[in-house]
């Protein structure tokens, strides 16, 4: 038997917006919007998804990669925290962190950034044998192995750092 999920509070659907830097505001004028569509008091979870969304649209459309997968990173652990499906969003987080980085390496700071090395931090055994490996950031966009398909943990704990050049 599955078991039944407690829905989302308002304490928490606004703490998890505050989290993704969204406005008090921002929470009170999604709800209001979503009670008049649907001539209904919304559910928290469902403006904290709402607003969520919007701040992904915003984020994206201004190349704001930390940011992004900031939010995608935390609408992924809302997900895990309710037992739901995450890893399709967790990606997206790691996409918008190579985003980040290849933007970066264009610039005379990051001029030095060829690409991204996987770290596993000990993760998992599994997670373990991919640490170190090194792309270019669009082998890393492409071929995504982050978070691990084979993960044991349930939370694949691996991140991406930048892979240096020797000549600095």
């Amino acid at each position: 038997m599955a078991r039944r999920r407690k829905p989302m509070s308002l304490k928490k659907a606004q703490r998890l917006c505050r989290q993704i830097s969204a406005e008090p505001a921002d929470f009170s004028r999604i709800e209001a919007a979503l009670a008049s569509q649907w001539s209904t008091v919304p559910a928290p979870s469902d403006v904290f998804w709402t607003v969520a969304n919007e701040r992904l649209l915003r984020l994206a459309r201004e190349e704001k990669w930390r940011e992004l997968s900031t939010v995608y990173r935390m609408m992924a652990m809302t997900l895990y925290d309710e037992e739901r499906p995450f890893d399709h969003v967790l990606k997206e987080a790691h996409n918008a962190q190579i985003l980040e980085y290849k933007s970066i390496s264009k610039t005379s700071y990051g001029a030095h950034y060829k690409g991204v090395r996987i770290l596993s931090r000990g993760c998992c055994n599994e997670c373990d044998r991919l640490n170190g490996q090194t792309y270019t950031f669009d082998q890393a966009l492409i071929k995504m192995p982050l978070p691990h398909a084979e993960c044991t943990r349930g939370w694949c704990n691996c991140s991406w750092e930048t892979w240096i050049s020797k000549g600095r």
